[in-house]
């Protein structure tokens, strides 16, 4: 599986991630060694505008909505948006994945 990250138009890193997982192994792989840096670069970042709110987007699969992984974006101030239930128009990566597809 790979994770990644975007912003407007300011791309994260990508992770790679072996087997099935668990919203820890998830948390140990992804948000620890990849979203954390990448979301206090984007806070710190001159051209976002400070009063601007940043939160992350995430499906509702179990591994991002387990509550280790609620706990862990609570601790670490990591606002995420509410997830729709069948809203993909919402999610700006299924057009990546369309692009990619074709």
């Amino acid at each position: 599986m790979v994770w990644g990250a975007f912003i407007g138009r300011t791309k994260g890193p990508l992770g790679f991630l072996d087997g099935n997982q668990t919203a820890k192994s998830f948390i140990q792989q992804v948000y620890n060694p990849h979203l954390c840096p990448f979301y206090d670069y984007m806070v710190d970042a001159p051209y976002i505008r400070t009063q601007e709110r940043i939160a992350m987007m995430e499906d509702g699969a179990p591994i991002h909505i387990a509550r280790i992984s609620n706990e862990w974006h609570a601790r670490n101030q990591i606002d995420k948006l509410p997830w729709t239930a069948h809203s993909p128009n919402l999610n700006p990566i299924e057009n990546v994945w369309k692009t990619i597809k074709t």
